[in-house]
């Protein structure tokens, strides 16, 4: 794996194509109009909240692609590559069914014209948003078997140039005046040139690949166990992360929640980002999972790069952040400043249970994960509850930092025994680190949060980097 490849091409594709959305977005609302960008909005919606029914075939390819090089099983990566397109291309097929019913039912009412229903709205987003939805279902599938096989540059190469390609093309159409219908619909034509794409590189690199929707062998129900398994946990934590922002709303009003929701955004971007680095570890460590040394080398480099840039962007925010946001925002800063500070030291947190995930999803033991996201959803909430309850709704985020703490030393005792085998002064540098935020907590103060900031990035590189610093630049740029 050339981790330096892949770190450039997963920050190229997770930071070009946001770039891309805030160009696309007042061409989009002077072409369109308002009612119109939003329904451009909707359409996108769907599609990405469409993502969490994928049954699990992203992850389960991964690690089974992963899992045949480790034990040099050619065969078994064809079975589990064509099992999974296969899936990919059934839900495609169902969603291009139900496309066709939602039209066929919409040109029927407008045909007899029932007053008070305008078929106009569901005709403009519901037919793309199937098709385009069941393109990614396959896609899935194609961008996982390079991630399989520890190329994420090919997988964020593909993704970056699709997605970008669509947003072009968006901005050219709607330049030219064409209808947002139309907008949609050659959105859905260019995933579909992209998708094909993807499939003959598929079929053309990987031997004795049938990338078609229908193939004589049978479905695997050894290997289905790991689509469900690894879809109830992206499934899981797609509702907690939506749950917390209705929890908010039931708990106080919708002015609060736009604060939290303007902090959450910050946050997310910043772990999104970190997942998409930290996800390396995941097919590492199903290649290496009888290997104990190399697992715990391979955490040792993954965990230095999430942790190290996490903490950076988190403590640099916390200290510099509130000036460049006094800009971004204005005078509502200082009505979210509060929210925003806890959940930079929430997500500070969080990001060092990013590479124990991963690992632990490549590992026999990946089905704890899921209870471990049940767990940490249901803690996070009653914690919530507590602290509106006791401290008032502006530290509603110290509940969900509260779900971390607590959650946090379950998931490294389990990592620590059944994985990497080690003692447990292998991470100490985390508990300086969490010991350091849980100061951060208390002390409301700039010149304090700088001086304290210092001290525990310090303390981060000499703990985790220094130790192993010739051995991380050696994978960093041989690997």
């Amino acid at each position: 794996m050339n981790l330096r490849k892949n770190s450039i091409w997963t920050l190229l594709e997770y930071s070009a194509y946001p770039l891309l959305m805030v160009i696309a977005t007042p061409i989009f609302l002077s072409k369109l109009g308002a009612e119109q960008y939003g329904l451009w909005m909707l359409f996108n919606t769907i599609v990405q909240f469409a993502m969490v029914l994928n049954l699990g075939i992203g992850d389960a390819t991964i690690r089974l692609v992963a899992e045949s090089i480790g034990e040099k099983d050619a065969k078994k990566m064809r079975i589990v590559i064509q099992q999974n397109l296969r899936v990919g291309w059934i839900m495609f097929l169902a969603l291009i069914g139900i496309a066709a019913a939602i039209y066929l039912l919409i040109s029927l009412i407008s045909m007899r014209e029932i007053p008070g229903i305008n078929a106009q709205v569901p005709l403009l987003i519901l037919v793309p948003a199937c098709i385009s939805v069941g393109i990614k279902f396959v896609e899935i599938v194609c961008l996982s078997i390079w991630k399989g096989l520890q190329r994420f540059d090919i997988s964020s190469k593909f993704n970056l140039a699709g997605r970008s390609a669509v947003v072009l093309m968006n901005i050219l159409l709607v330049s030219l005046g064409y209808d947002l219908f139309l907008v949609l619909v050659a959105t859905a034509s260019m995933q579909a040139v992209v998708l094909l794409i993807q499939l003959y590189v598929v079929r053309h690199n990987i031997q004795g690949v049938s990338v078609y929707p229908f193939g004589s062998s049978k479905l695997r129900i050894s290997y289905i166990k790991y689509n469900f398994w690894y879809w109830m946990q992206s499934a899981i934590g797609a509702l907690g992360f939506s749950l917390d922002k209705a929890f908010v709303v039931a708990l106080t009003d919708l002015k609060t929640f736009g604060f939290y929701a303007i902090a959450s955004m910050i946050g997310t971007q910043i772990h999104n980002l970190l997942v998409s680095v930290g996800a390396f570890v995941f097919p590492d460590s199903a290649r290496k999972k009888s290997e104990v040394n190399s697992l715990l080398e391979s955490f040792r480099v993954h965990a230095t790069m999430v942790e190290g840039l996490g903490l950076g962007a988190c403590l640099f925010l916390l200290t510099i952040g509130p000036f460049v946001l006094t800009l971004w925002l204005g005078d509502a800063y200082a009505d979210a400043a509060l929210f925003i500070r806890l959940y930079l030291i929430y997500e500070a947190v969080l990001l060092l249970t990013i590479v124990p995930y991963q690992m632990i999803n490549g590992s026999d033991s990946f089905r704890l994960n899921t209870a471990y996201e049940i767990i940490f959803r249901i803690l996070q909430f009653a914690a919530m509850f507590v602290v509106y309850k006791v401290l008032g709704s502006a530290y509603l985020p110290l509940g969900l930092l509260i779900g971390a703490f607590i959650i946090l030393p379950i998931q490294y005792g389990w990592l620590r025994k059944r994985i990497l085998k080690v003692q447990f002064k292998e991470f100490l540098p985390e508990l300086f680190f969490v010991a350091g935020i849980f100061c951060l907590v208390w002390f409301n103060s700039l010149a304090f949060d700088f001086i304290l900031s210092l001290i525990i990035f310090s303390a981060y590189i000499f703990f985790r980097f220094l130790p192993f610093a010739r051995h991380f630049n050696f994978r960093f740029r041989n690997a």
